[in-house]
């Protein structure tokens, strides 16, 4: 199921009727990290407010971590890229009741940092701009969650990416970004495309 969904939204398709189907939660959250990852990030790019499968997989998520506790990240299952697509999605859906379950799990990404790529770093800038605009989760931001040095290199990776993008031709993937970003309140200066 979150194979379909992450198509459909590669596919700038929404699926009315798979997202509206009894029980896809409980499908969603029967998949493999990557999977629940994936799921969260295709709603991000539909625009699917959906509380309930949303919900469903933050709560996966955090389960999983606990259990995972103690335990080496090729154990866990998990990598940074899956703690970002959910964390992102969250900010880019606006689901401002999760900003404390976002900041557990920034904190997660932050003791797998060695496996965080430029485009990680963008999306917990997104999340980070989204948390101090509405000044949730006690308006720091994922400040407390990610190491001021880490905070940096997530500033950096999106200042390089903005400028990248101002100058290039830019793919449908890009696009569909750019216009999760717009959906942001971003406190800076908004990006030009």
């Amino acid at each position: 199921v979150s194979n379909t969904l992450w198509a459909c939204a590669k596919l700038g398709f929404l699926p009315q009727q798979l997202l509206a189907a009894p029980g896809l939660a409980g499908l969603l959250v029967a998949g493999t990290p990557q999977a629940l990852a994936n799921a969260a990030r295709a709603c991000g790019q539909l625009d699917h407010r959906d509380e309930q499968p949303m919900g469903a997989l933050l709560a996966e998520a955090e389960q999983r971590l606990v259990a995972a506790a103690g335990l080496d990240s090729t154990s866990r299952g998990r990598t940074s890229q899956h703690l970002c697509n959910l964390c992102w999605a969250v900010a880019v859906l606006d689901l401002r009741q999760h900003a404390q379950q976002v900041l557990q799990l920034a904190q997660a990404c932050s003791s797998t940092w060695s496996s965080t790529v430029k485009e990680n770093q963008q999306q917990l800038w997104q999340v980070h701009t989204w948390l101090l605009d509405f000044q949730l989760a006690g308006g720091q931001g994922l400040q407390g969650s990610l190491t001021q040095q880490q905070l940096q290199q997530c500033r950096a990776a999106w200042d390089e990416q903005m400028q990248r993008m101002a100058g290039e031709r830019h793919t449908d993937f890009q696009c569909s970004v750019y216009a999760a970003v717009l959906r942001l309140p971003i406190r800076q200066q908004q990006p030009q495309m």
